[in-house]
């Protein structure tokens, strides 16, 4: 143990230039005592609350039956009513935006721009019965059960039916999410229109 002369071995630091590390001297940065502010309390006085009186009620006439009511409403209520089977082509026109009635060559256009096809064409009558001819003559060759898969250099061609058109669609790869159903759509209104 220490003896407390030694003072417990701690000395504190002496600053630079040998003055005490504590001054004495005030800081520059103290503030005087803040003398107390006397504060008035005032007393409020108690507020009279007012009570309404009560409002006699009008009599409630008695309710019509519900069927009747509804005819009325309907008959007083003017409503412009569309129906979707009056606009032509409503989901060709929802998919690519548009406001007007496409053509047979503007859809397939639009379905050309869609993601990860490379090209839309229409086949005619004689080319499908080519293409039956064709692959039953391949179907000797590749065996019973096996599907016929037509490419052009990497990009794999499918065919899409619907009534009596058929679209010969070129991709990258494989149908992007949606793009075979909007090739149905647009088959099936192509059919519509021929």
């Amino acid at each position: 143990m220490a003896d407390p002369s030694e003072g417990y071995g701690y000395e504190p630091p002496v600053p630079f230039g040998g003055a005490p590390a504590f001054d004495s001297a005030p800081s520059p940065f103290a503030m005087a005592p803040a003398e107390p502010v006397p504060v008035r309390v005032q007393r409020e006085e108690p507020v009279a609350t007012l009570r309404p009186e009560p409002v006699a009620q009008a009599p409630r006439p008695e309710p019509a039956p519900v069927a009747a009511a509804i005819s009325a409403a309907m008959a007083a209520a003017t409503v412009a009513e569309s129906s979707s089977s009056e606009i032509r082509q409503l989901e060709l026109r929802a998919i690519f935006g548009v406001d007007r009635e496409l053509s047979a060559d503007e859809i397939l256009q639009r379905l050309r721009g869609l993601a990860g096809v490379r090209h839309v064409t229409r086949v005619g009558a004689e080319e499908l019965g080519a293409m039956e001819i064709l692959k039953r003559g391949l179907a000797g060759m590749a065996g019973e059960g096996k599907p016929l898969r037509l490419s052009f250099g990497n990009s794999p061609v499918d065919f899409i039916r619907e009534g009596r058109t058929v679209l010969a669609v070129m991709t990258d790869g494989s149908f992007a999410p949606g793009v075979r159903e909007t090739m149905i759509i647009a088959a099936r209104e192509l059919t519509r229109m021929a």
